[in-house]
């Protein structure tokens, strides 16, 4: 699912987030490493957030990719990587 508007960046992470866990899209206010995500699953979900939302330049997707693994640390939720892809778009 493509977000429509800025609104559903939250829930296509959460989504991604879901797929990426093998499970159901998390919740928006649910750790990722909470909800059994590591550091490996965690490369996996950027590099798709990366491709999903950046203008399909490879500098964009890099650029978006280096501010989510920075973010991915701090608060892995869904709601806040999607404040992240919001300043990229």
């Amino acid at each position: 699912m493509q977000p429509r508007t800025v609104d559903d960046v939250p829930t296509v992470i959460a989504q991604e987030m879901g797929r990426v866990l093998s499970g159901d899209p998390l919740d928006l206010h649910r750790d990722f490493f909470l909800a059994g995500g590591d550091s490996v699953r965690a490369v996996e979900l950027i590099t798709r957030l990366g491709e999903r939302f950046s203008d399909g330049t490879e500098e964009a997707s890099a650029r978006l990719c280096s501010a989510l693994l920075l973010a991915v640390f701090e608060d892995a939720t869904p709601e806040a990587l999607a404040a992240v892809v919001r300043e990229h778009l």
